[in-house]
């Protein structure tokens, strides 16, 4: 089965992991989109983005200088956040890796889909923002049916029957669920506080990154055998879930 996961708007370039990196499928819309923030004035990104004076002068000389900076990592070291504590991709073996590399997928606003080793440099643009190119109004528009028909050709490359969602509901909008050739599986964890079970972010979002390592580490084919994710007290509740939503208490 395969994943996909949301980015982390922080991130770490300084982590002296030094492995080669692979060409991100998309580069060439990437370009497209560069060339277009290129044009924009500070003023503009903070708008657009909503950052503070400090986070829009540090986004808008990323991209003046986008093509010059020394700043690059395969993707999966890059981000730092909740999710990714979770996956904790120090942690893997070179198998695992190799098998991430065709699996796991992190959807990015300027990159469309990353794999695990795909070569990345510091930008802010998450999917939801309001720009785009080509003559679209935002990056839904813009990115279109090219990040479903990866995840197809990844699909049917890997003979996978399911796509595990272990991302937000704003980065996998992105992803056109009626062009996807396989099942897809939603997957919500819920925390017991005051014998209520209510689903947290912060601790969602590091579920999401334990599950995505768990399937990797494992390489899970089956959905009965992704029911039986465990970690960190983690339970598969039968009784509140359905045919393509898999729920977790703990």
């Amino acid at each position: 089965m395969n994943i996909v996961i949301s980015p982390a708007k922080k991130l770490d370039f300084e982590h002296g992991i030094n492995i080669k990196c692979t060409k991100p499928l998309m580069s060439n819309k990437t370009s497209v989109l560069l060339s277009e923030l290129q044009k924009c004035k500070m003023v503009d990104i903070q708008k657009m983005m909503k950052l503070s004076d400090k986070l829009a002068q540090l986004n808008f000389e990323r991209y003046q200088e986008f093509e010059m900076t020394a700043d690059k990592s395969p993707a999966i070291y890059a981000f730092v956040g909740d999710t990714y504590k979770g996956l904790d991709a120090k942690s893997y073996s070179s198998d695992d890796l190799a098998y991430a590399q065709e699996h796991l997928h992190i959807l990015s606003g300027l990159y469309g889909l990353l794999r695990p080793y795909d070569e990345m440099k510091p930008y802010r643009l998450e999917m939801g923002t309001k720009f785009g190119a080509m003559g679209a109004k935002n990056l839904y528009e813009f990115w279109g049916s090219d990040i479903v028909k990866q995840i197809n050709k990844f699909s049917q490359k890997t003979e996978s029957e399911y796509l595990v969602n272990l991302a937000s509901e704003e980065y996998f909008k992105s992803v056109k669920r009626d062009e996807l050739e396989v099942q897809v599986i939603d997957v919500k964890f819920l925390e017991n506080k005051n014998g209520q079970y209510k689903m947290i972010g912060l601790m969602a979002k590091r579920a999401r990154g334990m599950m995505a390592s768990y399937i990797v580490k494992n390489q899970i084919k089956s959905l009965s055998d992704l029911k039986k994710f465990d970690v960190d007290g983690y339970k598969f509740s039968k009784e509140d879930s359905e045919k393509n939503l898999l729920v977790f208490k703990r």
